[in-house]
Order: structure tokens, then C-alpha cells, then sequence
């Protein structure tokens, strides 16, 4: 069985695309991403399991892959290599008119820089500089969380809350981007505090880390975007695996494992906590794996493997998720990803083209005819969550063609190749 580096993907968390990475000796890495707080802009790692070579994703929108660019990164005196094997985390942010992050990766270094085994080093768009803990190898779990600058005192200066687990304990601080564009990122840790499985929150300024312990799960605040933690307080005296949310209005929300099921607590201000009970309306929870909360709703995993989300917000979403040909037939499976209802006006169309027409100036007598089904329209209503298949009418021609469908504001073109009764597409969207 080979484990494969992922993200799955949905616009309106209704239903999800799964898009898989590669990596290039098929070993289990660490992925992360992170909202930007702008849009739909977000930042997430990538390890290709190739030497040196790691890579950062640039998210236009997060919910399109089509925006994505990946930025390749590789350190070519090869002092750092196998990065991501322990853990990874990344923080997106907005500002300096562009999309920035700081990631965390655990590494390994070659014996001229101490032979360390996957310590926790830091990168970052506005930095020149790598840095890293040497004291804590092994480290694994490594946890960020971004205010979107609102500790921030001037561009570049904006605080990422930073958590780390190791054998000695769990460290909690920060690390920032340099006031000189260029110079090498800030952090501070403190520790090791005895606990694990932490994760982090932050929101209006306040941040708020929630972790297990020998006496359940406790939380802690921070005022000054990590150089400082309040003394902890208990969440709850039973449960595991906490996901901790900091909502705009202040207050906070942890949600953790207990007996199988998600539990939630609910905090007015993170200094005293009160269980809420089951969330109800999630059946079949994996509790052998992760789950992940946000204020928006929770996503997690069902014991039938695939991933769901719990949406306590309302959102509108459609997409064009396959459109294939059968004979001659094009078929356009569309789908609501959101959670309300969407009449939308739909389209297939065929239309000739002249690929080579660039290279070659042919006469339009060796443009693409279509003779019948050039364009089939309607309307549709879809119902949260489902999938109809549009069908074209009979489709004949001759030559090369586009295949343009339509939903709404939605497009997706192909180039194909009509012989006489059959519609032939290049590259299927499946």
C-alpha cells in the first residue's frame, strides 16, 4: 500500500475533489496549507521526495487548482535534504500587495552541519535565509496559525503562532517576518510544556493553543502573537485530539475525540470552558484518523474512507466536474457543491476550428464542420449536493472542433475531432 500526499478541494463544502501529489520515492511526507484571509488565496507545502527539491503552492483560489503556481525551491550545496518526513506547516498571509508565507519543515543535514535527524527549520517569502532548532530532533507535529497581521506594527512584521512536539515535551512561541525584507525570520520558542497533540488558533489579536495532557485537554492564550502564554486551563478532563477555533467575536470553540464521537467545548473568552456535548448530525466518524474544525464547520473523515464536512454557514457553489463523449454524444456532469439551491443556464456547443491555422495560413475550407448539434442549451435546477449528467443532441461534422460547456459562469473547453458520427475529445475532464 502506497500512502499518497494530497488535497482534496470543494467550492461551497458540499462535495470534494481529491488532487494528488507525487512524490518521487513514494515515502509518506507531511503537506500543510493555509488560508491567506484574502479572496480565496492560500499557500500550501509540497516535498517531491527528490534530493533537496521542495516546493511552495501558490493559491490564487484554493478551491481551483487551475490557479496554482508552484514554486520550486532546492538547496544545491545539499546540506538540507529529506524535508517534511516529520511534520510541515505553512501560514499564509496577504500584504506587501502579494500572497506571503512562512513554512516549517523537519529536516535532516549532512554531517558538516552536525548530522541532525529532522529538526524543525523555517523558510519564508521575505526572507533570503533558512534557520533552524538543532536541539530538537525528531520533532514532529508542527502547528502555525496567522492572525493575518493583526499583531502587526508595520509590513513584514506580522506574528505566526508556532508549535512544536518532542520527546521532551511540546514548545510554544512564534516566529515572524523580518522587519528588513530579506533578513532572516524571528522565533522565540518556550518549553517543553508536558503535552501533545496541540493546535493553534488565533483571531482579533488573541491566540490560543489547546493540548492534551495528564489531566485532559487544557488551553492557553497568548496576547502578544506568542512571546508569552497565560497559565492553562482545562478544557475538559476527557477527550484527545483537539482542534481549537478562535471565532470573530471573540470567544473560541474546541472540538476533540471522546469515546469515537466529536465533542465541543465552548469558551466566552478562553479562561473558563464549558463541554457542550456530541456535535450532532456527523454519522460514521473514523476516529482512527484526523478531523479539522474552523468556525465555518468541520471536515472529517468517514469509516467508508472519504472525507465530509459539517458547513454551519451557508454557501452557494456549482461546478462542471467531468465532460466526456460517447459516441456522438458529449455528456457535461455537473454538480452543487454548495449548501442552497441554484437554477443555472447550461450550454454545449461545437465549433470548428483550424489548429494549424497559426502556422499555416490555410483557407477557411479546412476549418471543422459541424452539420448538425452544434449547440444544445437549457436550464437546470440543482439541489444541494447534487450531480446531473447534460447531454448534447446528436452530434455529426467533420474535422477539428472546440467543445465549449457552460453553467452559469462556469466554462470548460476541449479541443477534439468530429468524424462524422463520432466526438472524439483531447483530454476529457474526468
Amino acid at each position: 500500500r502506497v500512502l499518497q500526499d494530497g488535497f482534496a478541494v470543494s467550492n461551497g463544502g458540499v462535495k470534494w475533489r481529491e488532487l494528488l501529489m507525487t512524490n518521487g520515492n513514494d515515502t509518506t511526507v507531511h503537506q500543510a496549507v493555509s488560508y491567506a484571509n484574502v479572496g480565496k488565496m492560500g499557500a500550501g507545502t509540497h516535498y517531491l521526495g527528490i534530493d533537496t527539491y521542495f516546493d511552495i503552492i501558490l493559491m490564487g483560489d484554493i478551491t481551483n487548482e487551475n490557479t496554482w503556481s508552484v514554486l520550486t525551491y532546492y538547496f544545491p550545496s545539499g546540506v538540507i535534504f529529506d524535508l517534511g518526513r516529520n511534520g510541515a506547516g505553512i501560514a499564509a498571509d496577504y500584504f506587501k500587495g502579494d500572497l506571503q508565507y512562512i513554512g516549517c519543515w523537519t529536516i535532516n543535514t549532512v554531517p558538516q552541519y552536525d548530522s541532525l535527524v529532522q529538526v524543525p527549520m523555517f523558510s519564508g517569502s521575505s526572507s533570503n535565509w533558512v534557520s533552524w532548532y538543532p536541539d530538537l530532533e525528531n520533532a514532529y507535529n508542527i502547528q502555525l496559525a496567522t492572525d493575518y497581521g493583526a499583531t502587526a506594527t508595520s509590513y513584514g512584521s506580522s506574528y505566526v503562532l508556532l508549535s512544536i512536539e518532542h520527546s521532551s515535551g511540546l514548545y510554544l512561541g512564534y516566529v515572524k517576518h523580518p522587519d528588513t525584507w530579506g533578513d532572516p525570520l524571528d522565533s522565540e520558542i518556550e518549553g517543553p510544556f508536558p503535552g501533545s497533540n496541540a493546535d493553534l488558533a488565533c483571531a482579533n489579536g488573541v491566540g490560543i493553543a489547546a493540548y492534551e495532557a495528564s489531566m485532559g485537554i487544557l488551553s492557553t492564550l497568548t496576547f502578544n502573537g506568542g512571546r508569552n502564554w497565560d497559565t492553562p486551563v482545562i478544557v475538559t478532563t476527557s477527550g484527545t485530539n483537539p482542534e481549537v477555533v478562535a471565532n470573530s467575536d471573540g470567544s473560541f470553540d474546541c472540538y476533540y475525540i471522546n469515546n469515537g464521537e466529536i465533542w465541543k467545548a465552548h469558551s466566552a473568552d478562553g479562561s473558563s470552558w464549558t463541554v457542550e456535548g456530541v456535535v450532532s448530525g456527523i454519522t460514521g466518524f473514523n476516529s482512527a484518523d484526523i478531523f479539522d474544525a474552523t468556525e465555518q464547520g468541520v471536515v472529517y473523515p468517514k469509516t467508508d474512507g472519504d472525507l465530509y464536512a459539517q458547513l454551519y454557514i451557508q454557501t452557494t457553489g456549482y461546478e462542471i466536474s467531468e465532460v466526456d463523449a460517447e459516441g456522438n454524444i458529449v455528456k457535461a456532469t455537473v454538480a452543487n457543491t454548495g449548501t442552497t439551491s441554484v437554477t443555472k443556464d447550461w450550454s454545449i456547443e461545437v465549433v470548428g476550428t483550424l489548429p494549424i491555422a497559426g502556422l499555416f495560413p490555410l483557407p477557411p475550407i479546412f476549418t471543422g464542420k459541424v452539420f448538425k448539434g452544434a449547440s444544445t442549451t437549457g436550464s437546470i435546477e440543482l439541489q444541494p449536493g447534487a450531480t446531473v449528467v447534460l447531454e448534447s443532441q446528436p452530434i455529426k461534422g467533420i474535422g477539428f472542433v472546440d467543445v465549449k460547456v457552460k453553467l452559469g459562469d462556469k466554462t470548460f473547453v476541449e479541443d477534439g475531432f468530429l468524424l462524422w458520427d463520432q466526438v472524439i475529445l483531447h483530454h476529457p475532464r474526468e
